[in-house]
Parts: structure tokens; C-alpha cells; sequence
């Protein structure tokens, strides 16, 4: 069973435009984006389990009422369910993604687990020191994932990491107010009331998973000050070079882990060459 992976760009219907002060001067980001030892506390509407994993790099998965750990690389590493997509806006109605994000010592992992008829069907992981399962669509995995619809708060203590900044990925570009990067360079963003250096580590082309297709840099967000990281995934709609969604935005800082699904829309001309 293959499944194409991309998110779905259901949220990004319904939103508003960024506002706020315009990027300043690059901020000094330091040596390496260190973090403390955060406590998670979700609220959600479903209590997720999943039991199965075992690709490449990625052992052992378990998840009870939204959280547990997965193995990654030898290492168990405490994970968190964020959020819940249907896979209706790219043509699989029966199946559903949950993206997970687990904390090392040295890496952040975001995962996706592919789940359909109370099966885990497909996974794909990425890190934010440049590991990716190493193909275009979700591989098969086995393992069982069950969602009941009843509320839980998703509790979980995440360890500190000290993360090397990642690559940046090439071949893109943005350039407005309140975002601006370019090809293979960190760029500055505005976003959550503040100024942050911005590390796009991945990109994915989803140009043919619907129409009008997209891309997305999946990204790291730095405030060394504030001592607070953030993952979120960019959108560039075909069709739309002025406009530039943000979306998925998990942040860490401050001993908390805070999330937002959709932040906004940033005026920016975008290019992929």
C-alpha cells in the first residue's frame, strides 16, 4: 500500500495574514540551540494508541492516550501525538495521519504514522539533523493505531536536547516583510510575537498530491534569547508566488511545550528553482 505523505492543506482554507513588526537585523542565534527539560500537557479530543514500527532507522513505537515513546537508532525516545489529519484533501478518505514528535539528546524527530481501519499502514520520520525515510511515499509498517473519541490531556516530561543547526535545504526562496530566506542559508522569520532565525531542513514536493499542488519546508525556528525552538511547516501553493502559509507549529521553551495548527499567511514572493 502506497500513500502519498504530504499534508493535507485543509487548514490553510481558513486563516488570516501575519501581523506584527517587520524582520530587524539577523539575530545571533549562538552556537547550537540548547533546551531545557520541558513538561507536555495537550488537551485533545481522541486518545491515540499505536503499537508497531520497526523502518530503518525507527524501532519500536508505542503510544497509549496520546503519548509513550518511540525507539530511534538504538534509543528510546519520549513522544507526543500533536495533531490529527485527515487524508480526505489527498485522495485517501480512509486514512488518517497523526504527527508525532519525539525529543533526544541531540535531535528533534517529527513523525507521521498512516493509519486506516485500526492498522498502522505507513510511517514517515525526518529529523532536524537530516535523517528521512528515503522515499516519496509512506513504506508499509506494521502495527496496530486506534483513536477512541473521548477527551484526554496528553502528559508527558521531554527531556533536554542540544540540537546542531540543521542544513538548510536549497532550491528555494521567500522574500516579504515578515519572512525572508534564501537557497541553502538560515533566514529570519516574525512570527508568535517574535523575531526568529529560521533553519528550513526539508522539502517536500507535494506539487502532484492535488490541485493546485505545493511544496513544504519543514522547518526549525530559533530565538536564542527567548531559549525557545519551534518546528512548523511552510506552504507554497502553486498558483500563489505572493503567498506563503504557515502551518503545524510546535514549540519548545520556557519548560512547556506550546502548539498551534495554523498561524497565518505571510505576504512573500516565492521561488523554487
Amino acid at each position: 500500500m502506497k500513500l502519498s505523505w504530504c499534508l493535507s492543506l485543509f487548514l490553510l482554507a481558513c486563516g488570516s495574514n501575519q501581523s506584527g513588526p517587520p524582520v530587524g537585523q539577523p539575530l545571533d542565534p549562538g552556537n547550537a540551540v540548547e533546551l531545557s527539560n520541558t513538561t507536555a500537557s495537550l488537551a485533545k479530543s481522541y486518545s491515540l494508541h499505536i503499537d508497531g514500527g520497526g523502518l530503518n532507522e525507527l524501532g519500536a513505537i508505542s503510544i497509549q492516550d496520546g503519548v509513550g515513546t518511540l525507539e530511534f537508532k538504538g534509543t528510546v525516545a519520549p513522544a507526543v501525538n500533536l495533531w490529527r489529519t485527515s487524508g480526505k484533501g489527498l485522495g485517501s478518505p480512509n486514512v488518517t495521519l497523526y504527527q508525532i514528535m519525539a525529543v533526544q539528546s541531540d535531535r528533534l524527530i517529527l513523525l507521521w504514522a498512516y493509519c486506516s481501519n485500526h492498522a498502522l499502514v505507513g510511517i514517515y520520520y525526518e529529523t532536524t539533523d537530516g535523517i528521512f525515510t528515503d522515499e516519496d511515499f509512506a513504506p508499509e509498517a506494521p502495527g496496530t493505531c486506534t483513536a477512541d473519541e473521548v477527551n484526554v490531556t496528553e502528559t508527558l516530561q521531554l527531556p533536554p536536547t542540544e540540537l546542531q543547526f540543521p542544513d538548510v535545504v536549497k532550491g528555494f526562496s521567500a522574500n516579504g516583510s515578515q519572512l525572508q530566506f534564501s537557497s541553502g542559508f538560515p533566514g529570519q522569520v516574525v512570527t508568535a510575537g517574535q523575531q526568529w532565525t529560521l533553519y528550513p531542513f526539508n522539502a517536500v514536493d507535494c506539487t502532484a498530491c492535488a490541485s493546485p499542488g505545493w511544496y513544504e519546508l519543514h522547518s526549525l525556528f530559533w530565538n536564542a534569547e527567548a531559549k525557545t525552538a519551534c518546528l512548523g511547516i511552510f506552504y507554497l501553493t502553486e498558483g500563489e508566488p505572493n503567498t506563503v502559509g504557515l502551518s503545524y507549529f510546535a514549540c519548545l521553551g520556557d519548560g512547556t511545550l506550546t502548539t498551534k495548527e495554523y498561524v497565518g499567511d505571510y505576504g512573500a514572493i516565492w521561488t523554487h528553482f
